[in-house]
């Protein structure tokens, strides 16, 4: 017969949720997760010198301020296609084969269209869980038991 052989390590953990990224690489099965802050993301979007979304909308010819929940949905979208682009860049730097992403499921469905294909290919868990801001031992618990 033939065995399948799915290499999961070293494993880029993601957990996020609408105002965080927290990013960890576990490096092989035995080792504990690691806390990589230089890939760290906030949903500041002035801190990143980002552009804040215009508060304007035109309304049948007429200029209107643009909904809250408008204006919060596109500063989320800004935030998740940079937590996006470093979880790309994190796989890349880190030879990452096996990608785990825990988020809430808004945050979890923007992650998940704003990754490149090849990252997105490498995921082998996800959870709908919001624990960014659990602490590092709880977070690798919550990994272990998941087998990642």
């Amino acid at each position: 017969g033939w065995e399948l052989i799915m290499t999961t390590h070293p494993a880029l953990i993601v957990v996020a949720d609408e105002h965080s990224a927290r990013f960890f690489v576990r490096k092989s099965k035995a080792s504990p997760i690691v806390e990589r802050i230089d890939y760290a993301e906030s949903s500041d979007l002035l801190q990143h010198g980002e552009q804040r979304p215009g508060g304007i909308i035109r309304v049948g010819g007429r200029a209107r301020t643009k909904p809250r929940s408008m204006r919060s949905q596109e500063e989320l979208e800004i935030f998740l296609r940079r937590v996006a682009s470093r979880i790309d860049e994190a796989t890349d730097m880190e030879g990452i084969t096996g990608l785990a992403i825990v988020a809430p499921p808004q945050v979890m469905s923007g992650l998940r269209d704003f990754i490149a294909p090849s990252t997105r290919a490498r995921i082998v868990h996800e959870s709908c869980r919001g624990i960014a801001s659990k602490t590092l031992s709880e977070i690798d618990s919550a990994m272990l038991l998941a087998n990642v």
